[in-house]
């Protein structure tokens, strides 16, 4: 069985100036208006120069992915971070 969050309602947009301050912006956005949202989806530019499994240190610093992650889950809802490798 999937996990029951993956049937839930998500919410992906891809872009280019993305944040944990921008996530957290969204998490409380989605709570006022009480549209439901089980999962956020964040693209590449997350990263660190579009390396995979990096985290951009100016947007998503030790402490605000501390912070993300912990108002995320106390609002029940899951992040998913976006790889897309390019294997040759």
């Amino acid at each position: 069985m999937p996990p029951i969050h993956s049937i839930g309602f998500h919410y992906s947009k891809w872009e280019s100036n993305t944040s944990a301050a921008r996530i957290l912006d969204y998490n409380e956005k989605f709570e006022v208006a009480k549209i439901p949202v089980d999962v956020f989806w964040m693209d590449i530019p997350h990263t660190d120069g579009n390396r995979y499994f990096t985290f951009n240190r100016w947007t998503f610093s030790e402490k605000d992915l501390e912070n993300m992650k912990h108002t995320i889950d106390q609002s029940n809802r899951r992040l998913v971070v976006i790889t897309d490798p390019h294997i040759k």
